[in-house]
């Protein structure tokens, strides 16, 4: 199944590029958007999440023990009676 799509707006710079860029390659200006969406795509689901990342650089082999934080600065509040009472 096929969709359509219109750009609007497309600066005429990046209309020329993309021009030139499909004339050099021999194909339609078509072709040459849906290959470059379908490149970066692939690229992306390839990538690797901030989460992997985080891992490798930090998990337990290069990681460090960290002690668990017990407060935040504050004393808890508490109520007393008031004198009005």
């Amino acid at each position: 199944m096929s969709s359509t799509i219109t750009v609007r707006g497309l600066p005429a710079a990046d209309k020329s590029w993309l021009r030139r860029e499909a004339q050099q390659l021999g194909c339609s200006m078509e072709a040459l958007a849906c290959r470059i969406i379908r490149e970066k795509r692939e690229r992306a689901q390839h990538s690797v999440p901030p989460s992997e990342v985080a891992r490798r650089h930090f998990g337990a082999a290069h990681g460090v023990e960290l002690s668990l934080h017990r407060g935040y600065g504050y004393r808890a509040l508490t109520l007393s009676p008031s004198e009005d009472e």
